[in-house]
């Protein structure tokens, strides 16, 4: 799922049944951390950079707005 916009994402989330919960990667010098954002913040056109289980039926998808240097998206 890494490398695709958070709507084909979602489409692929909701053919299985699951649900979705957001966090924002921040990069840092040195690497990147996540912080929780709200549904409604994110964008359909954002990039999912990492899905992660986040409990029973929910993924958590890590987004981007944008592609970001220093992060290495699956395509």
């Amino acid at each position: 799922m890494s490398g695709r916009t958070v709507d084909e994402v979602l489409d692929e989330v909701g053919r299985r049944g699951l649900g979705a919960e957001f966090r924002r990667v921040v990069v840092h010098e040195g690497g990147y951390k996540v912080e929780p954002l709200a549904a409604d913040q994110v964008g359909g056109d954002w990039i999912v950079f990492k899905a992660v289980p986040a409990r029973a039926g929910v993924v958590g998808l890590e987004v981007t707005a944008e592609r970001q240097a220093g992060l290495e998206y699956a395509d």
